[in-house]
C-alpha cells in the first residue's frame, strides 16, 4: 500500500557570502529537516527566488557584495509575489539594518538555536 501523504519540507533561503557561517546554516537547518537553497550575494539571492517555490524564510546577511541585504530586502518588499515572506537579518553591526525590512534582526555571532528558534516562530 502506497501511502499518499505527502511531506512539505520548510524552505529557507539563505544570502550569505561568509562561506563559513552560511555552510553552518546550510548543514544545520538541513539536519533539522528544511530544505535550504543559498547564495553568496543578494543578487544570487533574488535570481533563486524564481526557481520553484518561494521560501518560507529568507534569511540574509546585511553587508553583502554586489547587492546587500537591505536591497535584498527592499526587492523582496516590492515584489507582490515575495513580499509576505519572514525575512531575517543577520549582521555584525546592526546600525546598518534598515527599520521596517526584517521581521527580526540577529546578530553575529549567534546561536543556531536561536536562529532556530526564530524560523519556527514564522513557519509553526
Amino acid at each position: 500500500m502506497v501511502d499518499d501523504k505527502v511531506i512539505y519540507m520548510k524552505k529557507l533561503l539563505v544570502i550569505e557570502d561568509d562561506d563559513l557561517v552560511r555552510e553552518i546554516i546550510i548543514r544545520v537547518m538541513g539536519y533539522l529537516g528544511y530544505q535550504v537553497t543559498s547564495a553568496s550575494n543578494g543578487k544570487d539571492g533574488i535570481g533563486l527566488l524564481d526557481d520553484g517555490q518561494p521560501p518560507d524564510v529568507i534569511i540574509s546577511d546585511i553587508n553583502m557584495p554586489i547587492m546587500d541585504g537591505n536591497e535584498v530586502a527592499e526587492y523582496i518588499r516590492k515584489s507582490s509575489h515575495y513580499k509576505a515572506i519572514p525575512m531575517i537579518a543577520i549582521t555584525g553591526d546592526t546600525t546598518y539594518v534598515k527599520k521596517g525590512l526584517f521581521n527580526n534582526v540577529l546578530r553575529k555571532p549567534f546561536k543556531v538555536e536561536h536562529l532556530q528558534y526564530l524560523i519556527e516562530s514564522f513557519i509553526q
